[in-house]
């Protein structure tokens, strides 16, 4: 049954992979992130200061303290020129400039509401239902997804459109719920405050009772209750006084609890967490015990697993560690990890856990992801790494490399980030312990630079590369642009004298990625990285 269980597991893995591509991983030499597959094997150099999961084959990261957006090939669909990057929803995503201001983009990285709304940091800036609230001075109305203001700019406080209405509260006449159209669907001014709408109903408070009204206003449960929650498969908790119990959609008590006091949980995958003398179980929907009082504290379950935690103390703070069960109860990962993503919905069966120096990414088969960054050590020298014979050398670097990126000493690319360019570099064996490196660009730059133009290069620079000295022969670089570069110059190959310190990971005997450090002899120095490509 333990191999079965475990096959289940990880084929839900890999099927969940198709979904998340990409698993980041931390390099703690270099402080930043980049992105390896389920096994290990490095697909997108480290080189972001935070490297967000990925959801539907886009991932939010950040370089020199701003924020943009990837692809699985690590191409910029959005360069980062942004202060925040909200989540997307229905395929669009807010967005925080420089100066304070939210926009949208979509899934193209184009800027399709301008950045000009006013900025709040407790607001969720989303599309949903084909419309998103917004904020122009104190007030707040709602823009479509081509940016159209569809609604005037008149609450005082709005939220989302879920089937069909949404909750705003205007001033001096209360709160009413609208229609797309920002038409009142029903007048709402004795009411004080609302949960959030699920399962058709939504909490309400009026005076110093609490019940539940439909999308149009229409009182479905009394206002008997001292607080209600919200609706998730088919039941709420609520109490009256001391009173706690979970209700069905008529109103009628269908669990009471004996548990300590507490102010909110809900039925997920059929189990709720509730409390007694300190400690977290969950009952069924019966009522029934599933998981005993064990748990300092428990997250919801969510596709079958659940995060539960306690915490220790350590030298003068409490540190908080977590692991995860199934709707058994049974300890899929023991509570041991430093959890940072526990408001998540555990996306790709991955805890997101921190251990001094090390940030990484764990699976429910117990996998870290810590070391993939020493499949990419950066060393000073061949020598550091091992010390083979100059005969030797090429064997372990020949080939082509893709997934081609080069950089300057101030971390600029010398790439675009927004077109896909046909970037490779190839090395081959001379002999005798030489190795020939041979760079090649075909690039089309067509409205990066602003002039109205169509630029077009398409050229290979080569040089070659003995065993740890370059030798006499260098390159310049060509006419950088503000999101591209033109190298004007093709034939620019100058005499200068240039060192090289070469640095890889080994794979066998073969080096999957390869860093190579070029020190030109104006200070300037040039970092070029590239991924093997075994395809060629």
């Amino acid at each position: 049954m333990k191999k079965l269980f475990l096959g289940l597991l990880a084929g839900l893995l890999l099927l969940n992979l198709s979904a998340q591509d990409l698993v980041p991983y931390f390099n703690p030499i270099g402080k930043d992130w980049g992105y390896c597959d389920w096994y290990k094997k490095s697909v997108i150099f480290p080189q972001f200061e935070e490297a967000g999961l990925f959801y539907n084959a886009l991932a939010i990261v950040r370089d020199n303290g701003l924020y943009g957006v990837i692809n699985p090939r690590g191409q910029f669909v959005v360069e980062c020129k942004y202060k925040k990057i909200y989540p997307f929803s229905e395929g669009f995503a807010a967005v925080l400039s420089k100066d304070d201001r939210i926009g949208f983009i979509d899934s193209y990285g184009e800027e399709v509401v301008p950045c000009k709304y006013d900025y709040d940091k407790y607001d969720k800036f989303r599309f949903s239902e084909g419309r998103a609230f917004i904020k122009s001075g104190d007030r707040y109305g709602y823009v479509d997804v081509k940016g159209n203001q569809v609604i005037d700019f008149k609450f005082t406080s709005a939220r989302d459109f879920h089937d069909g209405f949404a909750i705003v509260f205007r001033p001096d006449e209360g709160a009413a719920f609208i229609d797309p159209q920002g038409k009142i669907i029903a007048d709402l001014k004795d009411y004080t405050y609302f949960e959030e709408y699920r399962e058709g109903l939504v909490g309400a408070t009026k005076g110093k009772k609490q019940g539940f009204l439909d999308k149009t206003g229409k009182v479905v449960i009394p206002f008997d209750f001292t607080s209600v929650t919200v609706f998730s498969e088919g039941l709420a908790f609520v109490k009256d006084g001391k009173k706690q119990m979970f209700i069905d959609k008529t109103g009628k008590p269908v669990i009471n609890l004996k548990c300590d006091e507490m102010y909110y949980t809900v039925f997920s995958d059929g189990l709720a967490n509730i409390e007694k003398d300190d400690l977290v179980g969950f009952i069924d929907k019966t009522g029934k015990m599933a998981i005993p009082f064990k748990y300092e504290s428990a997250g919801d379950f969510k596709n079958g697993w659940a995060l539960v935690s306690r915490s220790d103390m350590e030298g003068n703070n409490f540190v908080t560690y977590s692991g995860i069960i199934d709707k058994t109860g049974k300890q899929v990962l023991p509570i041991a990890y430093k959890v940072l993503n526990d408001d998540e919905v555990l996306p790709g069966w991955l805890l997101y856990t921190y251990e001094d120096p090390v940030y990484t990414y764990v699976n429910f088969n117990g996998v870290s992801y810590s070391d993939v960054y020493r499949q990419y050590t950066t060393v000073a020298s061949v020598e550091e790494l091992f010390k083979p014979k100059a005969e030797d050398y090429p064997k372990y670097i020949i080939g082509n490399y893709a997934n081609f990126d080069m950089t300057d000493q101030n971390g600029n690319r010398y790439r675009s980030p927004l077109n896909n360019f046909g970037e490779y570099f190839r090395i081959t064996d001379q002999g005798n312990g030489i190795v020939k490196l041979e760079f090649k660009q075909e690039a089309t730059l067509d409205g990066l630079v602003g002039d109205g133009y169509l630029h077009t290069f398409t050229g290979t620079f080569d040089f070659t590369v003995s065993y740890g000295d370059l030798g006499s022969t260098g390159f310049t670089m060509g006419k950088i642009e503000k999101e591209g570069f033109i190298l004007n110059n093709p034939q620019g190959i100058v005499k200068v004298e240039t060192g090289v310190e070469s640095a890889w990971g080994i794979y066998k005997v073969k080096a999957d990625e390869l860093t190579i450090y070029v020190n030109m002899a104006d200070g300037k120095n040039y970092t070029i990285r590239g991924k093997r490509d075994y395809t060629n």
